[in-house]
C-alpha cells in the first residue's frame, strides 16, 4: 500500500523532532539537496527500472548523499522511500515537512528573487521582512538569482508576495500612462 507524502513526512518528523529545530532544519536542507540532485540528473525514472538491483540503487543514493554532503538521517529517509518504491515523492514529502516544521517550531520560509546573490546583510533584512509577513519569530530565507529581474527584489512567504522588482514598477508606470 502506498503511503501519502504527508503520512511519511509526519512519521519522519516525529522521528527527528526530538533532536530539535536545528537538526530538523539541517535534515530538511539535506533532503532539498537530494531532491534537486535527483531532478537535475533526471534519474528518478531510472530507479523504476526493474533490471537495476536494489543494492545498486542503494549504493548510488548513498554515493549521491556523500557527494551533496547529506547527513545520515536524510539518507535514511531517501533509502526508506527507495525501499517502498516511492522515491519519486521526495519533493512532496519535503513540502509536507515544511508545513509540519511551521506547526511544530513556528519557523516560516520565504523566497527572495533578485538579479544578484544576496549579501549576508541583505539576507538578514529579507529574513526580518519574512518574519513580519508571516507573523512568526523565525524564518528561513531561500535566495534565488534570476537575471531577468534586472533590479529590485521579489519576496514570497506563504500566500503573500512583496514585489519590488523593476519590472513591477515599470508595469505600474505603464498602467498610469495608458
Amino acid at each position: 500500500m502506498q503511503q501519502s507524502p504527508k503520512t511519511i513526512a509526519s512519521a519522519f518528523m516525529d522521528y527527528i523532532k526530538p533532536e530539535g529545530k536545528e537538526t530538523v532544519n539541517a535534515v530538511m536542507n539535506d533532503l532539498v539537496r537530494y531532491s534537486i540532485a535527483l531532478r537535475i540528473l533526471g534519474i528518478s525514472s531510472h530507479f523504476k527500472n526493474p533490471k537495476l538491483s536494489f543494492p545498486a540503487k542503494e549504493d548510488w543514493l548513498k554515493s549521491a548523499g556523500e557527494t551533496i554532503a547529506a547527513g545520515k538521517k536524510a539518507q535514511q529517509l531517501v533509502l526508506a522511500l527507495l525501499s517502498i518504491n516511492q522515491l519519486g515523492i521526495l519533493s512532496k514529502v519535503v513540502s509536507a515537512m515544511k508545513e509540519l516544521r511551521l506547526c511544530h517550531f513556528g519557523v516560516g520560509e520565504g523566497e527572495a528573487v533578485t538579479a544578484a546573490p544576496l549579501t549576508p546583510e541583505q539576507k538578514k533584512s529579507v529574513t526580518d521582512i519574512v518574519k513580519k509577513m508571516s507573523g512568526l519569530r523565525e524564518a528561513i530565507v531561500v535566495g534565488k538569482v534570476n537575471p531577468a529581474v534586472l533590479g529590485g527584489i521579489s519576496i514570497a512567504s506563504g500566500d503573500k508576495l512583496l514585489d519590488g522588482t523593476l519590472q513591477r514598477q515599470l508595469k505600474n508606470m505603464l498602467k498610469l500612462v495608458s
